[in-house]
C-alpha cells in the first residue's frame, strides 16, 4: 500500500512537471520585448457569449460579450464608460435593423438595456455619470440611463455638425476629462468652429480653420478636440496656423494658434506626461526627417508631444504600426493603451514583429515598460477584396479603457468563420480586468 501511494504521489508530481514546463510563463512575458505570436491563428474560436477563456500566450483572462457579430463600436479616442465607470455603451447593428445604442455594466459587462438614442455616433458622457449627452439637428440632448428622462441642454439657432454623425472634427474627438468642455461648430468644414461647457454654458470665441488650396489641392482639417484639461484644442492634418503647415497643431479654447507640435498626422490620443505635462500621444512616420533631427529619435514608436514646450518623449519602441488608442480622465495620468494592427502580416511569415496584433497598455513615465494583455484577433479582410491587407475601419480592432483604469471593453470579429473576415459588422464586444502592475 505504501509503494502504490509513492507511485501515485510521483505520478502527480510527474504531471505537474509536464504542466509547468508546457504553460507560458505569462508573467514574463507580459512584460517582454520579444516577438510573440498568437497559436492557432486561423482556426481559434472563442467560446459563447458569457463565457471566459484565457489568452494562451499572455494568459489575460476574457470575457465573451457579445456572439452575434452584432458591434459596430466607434474609435476608442472617445470614452464610452461613464464618469463613474458604472455604465458603458456601445452601437449595434442587427440584421434588418438599424443602428442601436446597448448600455452595459461598466464593471461585469452585463447587459442593461437599448437606449432610444439611434445617433449613436454623436452621443458621449458628460460629466453626469447618470446622463449620455447626443447631438442632434441645433439641439444638445441629454439622456438619463435610469430615469428614462430625456432633456434639451442647449438650444441653438443653427444645426450643429454635418448632419452625418460628426459634431465636430471627426468621430473620436470627446469631451475634457471633467465631461464639461466640449468642441462644436454650426455646419462643416471648420469654419465656425467653437468650445461649448455644457454645464455652465460658458462659449469659446467662434473660430475658422477652413480648408486652403496648395499646389493645386484642397487640404483641409481631419481631426480637432478640446484637449483633456479643456483648455486647449488640437487639430490633426491639412493646413492651418500663421505658416499653413500641415500636421498637428495646438490652439488654445478661443482658437488662437500657439504652436506647432509636429508634422505627423494620424490616430492619437492624449494624455499627462508624468501625470503632470498634457500631451499628445502618437505614432512618429516613416522616415521623416522631422523625427530624424528631433532628439536623436528614431523614426519608428510611439512618442508624447508636450504641450507646454513642444518636448518629444520616447514612450515605447516598436516596429508595426500603432493604430487605436484610448485613454480617458483619470487612467491618463499614468497609461494610454492601444490596438496595434496586423500589418497585413500572418503570424508565421516571418514579418510579425513585437506588440503586432495586440492591445498593451504603455506607461506616461518615460520608463518604456510596456505591459502586454492579449493578441486581439482582430483579422484583416480575406474577402478577397484586400487579402490580408491592411485593417479599414470595417475589420479593425478597437478598446475602450475606463476611468479607473481597471476595465478595458474591445471590439475583434475573431468569432467569424475564415472567409467571413472583413463584413462591416462583424464585430463582437469582449471585456477584460486590468490588475494592478
Amino acid at each position: 500500500m505504501k509503494r502504490a501511494t509513492t507511485v501515485l504521489v510521483s505520478g502527480i508530481l510527474a504531471c505537474l512537471c509536464v504542466t509547468a514546463q508546457t504553460e507560458p510563463d505569462y508573467g514574463k512575458n507580459r512584460y517582454s520585448t520579444q516577438v510573440l505570436r498568437p497559436p492557432d491563428y486561423d482556426t481559434f474560436r472563442p467560446p459563447a457569449a458569457g463565457q471566459t477563456f484565457r489568452c494562451p500566450v499572455f494568459g489575460t483572462e476574457i470575457k465573451v460579450i457579445t456572439d452575434d457579430h452584432s458591434i459596430i463600436g466607434w474609435n476608442g479616442e472617445r470614452s464610452n464608460f461613464s464618469q463613474d465607470d458604472r455604465y458603458f455603451f456601445i452601437g449595434v447593428k442587427l440584421p434588418g435593423r438599424g443602428a442601436e445604442t446597448w448600455l452595459y455594466d461598466g464593471r461585469t459587462g452585463a447587459f442593461i438595456k437599448k437606449i432610444p438614442i439611434s445617433a449613436f455616433d454623436t452621443a458621449r458622457w458628460g460629466y453626469d455619470p447618470k446622463v449620455i449627452v447626443y447631438f442632434i439637428g441645433k439641439q444638445i440632448r441629454g439622456y438619463n440611463v435610469e430615469t428614462g428622462e430625456d432633456v434639451v441642454i442647449k438650444d441653438f439657432k443653427e444645426t450643429l455638425g454635418n448632419g452625418k454623425g460628426s459634431v465636430c472634427g471627426g468621430d473620436g474627438h470627446d469631451f475634457d476629462d471633467k465631461g464639461e468642455w466640449v468642441l462644436l461648430e454650426f455646419g462643416s468644414g471648420y469654419r465656425r468652429m467653437f468650445a461649448y461647457n455644457i454645464r455652465t454654458g460658458a462659449t469659446g470665441r467662434e473660430f475658422s480653420l477652413p480648408q486652403k488650396t496648395k499646389k493645386g489641392k484642397r487640404v483641409g482639417v481631419d481631426y480637432a478636440t478640446i484637449s483633456p484639461s479643456g483648455k486647449y484644442v488640437v487639430v490633426n492634418k491639412g493646413l492651418h496656423g500663421p505658416h499653413l503647415r500641415g500636421g498637428t497643431g495646438l490652439y488654445d479654447r478661443n482658437g488662437r494658434f500657439l504652436r506647432y507640435l509636429t508634422s505627423d498626422v494620424g490616430h492619437m490620443d492624449f494624455g499627462y506626461y508624468k501625470g503632470t505635462e498634457e500631451c499628445i500621444v502618437m505614432k512618429t512616420g516613416k522616415g521623416k526627417a522631422e523625427w530624424k533631427t528631433r532628439k536623436g529619435i528614431e523614426t519608428r514608436g510611439l512618442y508624447g508631444v508636450l504641450f507646454s514646450n513642444g518636448e518629444v518623449v520616447r514612450l515605447a519602441r516598436a516596429g508595426t504600426i500603432w493604430r487605436q488608442y484610448s485613454a480617458v480622465g483619470g487612467s491618463n495620468r499614468r497609461y494610454v493603451y492601444m490596438a496595434l494592427e496586423s500589418d497585413g502580416c500572418r503570424p508565421n511569415d516571418g514579418k510579425w514583429s513585437r506588440y503586432m496584433a495586440e492591445i498593451v497598455e504603455v506607461p506616461l513615465d518615460g520608463s518604456l515598460k510596456v505591459r502586454r494583455f492579449l493578441h486581439h484577433r482582430a483579422r484583416p479582410d480575406d474577402t478577397g477584396r484586400e487579402e490580408w491587407g491592411h485593417h479599414t475601419w470595417a475589420d479593425q480592432p478597437e478598446l475602450w479603457v475606463n476611468h479607473a483604469g481597471d476595465r478595458l471593453f474591445f471590439r475583434s470579429n475573431m468569432c467569424l468563420e475564415p472567409g467571413g473576415y472583413g463584413q462591416r459588422y462583424g464585430h463582437d464586444l469582449f471585456l477584460i480586468k486590468i490588475p494592478p502592475r
